[in-house]
C-alpha cells in the first residue's frame, strides 16, 4: 500500500495595488530547528536568486556567518557586495525543516517589514502559482515540488479550445538572448 503523501501549502491573496506577495514564515538556526523558531514577514521575490535575511534576523537567530566575497547582482544591473556575509538557517513549512544557505544583508529590501528575501533557490524547491482572482493576486506554494501545472496541457485535457505559444528560450536564457539582441522565437500552436 502507496504511504499518503505529505506536504506543505501555503495560499494567500493580496490586493493587485501592494505591488508585493508577503507572508508570514517560520524560521530557525540550522543547527536545531525545534530548539527556537521566528515568525517573520518573507517576500517572495520571483527575481531574486538568492534569499536573503537582514543582519538583524541572523542577530535575533544567532547564526553563525562565514565571509563572503559574494557579489548579487541587482534587477538595474547593478553589482552589490554581501556585507555581512552568508549563514545557515532552516525554513519551517509545517513538519518540513528546509536548511537554506542565505546570504546576509544589511536591508533585503526598501520595506521596512520584511526581514527575509525568499530566492529562486529556495522557490524552486516547491511548485509556485501565480493567478488572479476578483481582482486580487492568488499565490499558492507547494512544498516538496510534485504538482507542476501546465495550463496547457489542463486545457487540453479538458477540450477547451486556446491558442499556445512555446518560449524556444525558455532555457534560462532569456534575459541574456535579449541583451544580446538575439532574435526569439515563439511557436504559435492552435
Amino acid at each position: 500500500m502507496q504511504q499518503p503523501l505529505e506536504c506543505f501549502t501555503f495560499t494567500g491573496r493580496f490586493p493587485v495595488f501592494r505591488n508585493r506577495i508577503s507572508s508570514m514564515i517560520y524560521v530557525s538556526p540550522s543547527r536545531d530547528s525545534s530548539l527556537m523558531q521566528l515568525k517573520v514577514r518573507a517576500l517572495w521575490d520571483m527575481g531574486a536568486s538568492h534569499t536573503l535575511i537582514s543582519k538583524s534576523l541572523a542577530d535575533r537567530l544567532d547564526v553563525e556567518r562565514s565571509p563572503s566575497t559574494s557579489r548579487l547582482r541587482t534587477a538595474l544591473g547593478f553589482e552589490t557586495n554581501v556585507p555581512e556575509g552568508e549563514a545557515w538557517i532552516t525554513i519551517v513549512l509545517g513538519s518540513f525543516p528546509v536548511k537554506m544557505k542565505v546570504k546576509v544583508t544589511d536591508n533585503v529590501c526598501s520595506d521596512k517589514d520584511i526581514d527575509i528575501v525568499l530566492g529562486l533557490d529556495f522557490i524552486a524547491k516547491g511548485d509556485f502559482l501565480l493567478s488572479t482572482d476578483a481582482g486580487q493576486l492568488m499565490f499558492s506554494f507547494c512544498y516538496p515540488s510534485g504538482f507542476p501545472i501546465d495550463f496547457h496541457e489542463a486545457l487540453t485535457n479538458l477540450n477547451i479550445p486556446h491558442a499556445h505559444f512555446e518560449d524556444e528560450n525558455a532555457d534560462g536564457d532569456l534575459a541574456s538572448a535579449i541583451r544580446n539582441g538575439e532574435s526569439l522565437k515563439m511557436n504559435y500552436k492552435p
